[in-house]
C-alpha cells in the first residue's frame, strides 16, 4: 500500500467554513470514479467544490473509502480550477 502524501503537498481549495482552521483538501474515492472535499481538521465533507463554501452543506462520515488526490488524478478534471495550490506542486 502506498503512503499518502504529506498534508503540505495536498491539493486544497480553501479554508473550511465549518471550523475555520483546516484546509479543504481534495480526496479521491477508492473503487469509484469521483472526488470529494474534506477538511483536514474537523473532517467535514462536501460532494463538490462548488458547495464547499457553504458550512450548512457539510456532512460527516459519508465517504469512508478515499485517499488524498494527486495531480495525476485531477489532471483534466473540472475541479482543477478550484485548486488553490495547483501551480505550486
Amino acid at each position: 500500500m502506498s503512503q499518502e502524501p504529506v498534508m503540505s503537498e495536498s491539493l486544497y481549495i480553501g479554508e473550511c467554513p465549518v471550523c475555520h482552521h483546516g484546509r479543504q483538501v481534495v480526496r479521491k474515492l477508492r473503487g469509484k470514479e469521483g472526488f470529494i472535499i474534506r477538511c483536514e481538521e474537523c473532517e467535514s465533507e462536501w460532494a463538490s467544490p462548488a458547495m464547499a463554501s457553504d458550512a450548512s452543506a457539510a456532512v460527516l462520515g459519508r465517504y469512508d473509502s478515499d485517499r488524498l488526490a494527486n495531480r495525476d488524478d485531477l489532471k483534466g478534471h473540472s475541479w482543477v480550477e478550484y485548486v488553490v495550490n495547483w501551480d505550486e506542486l
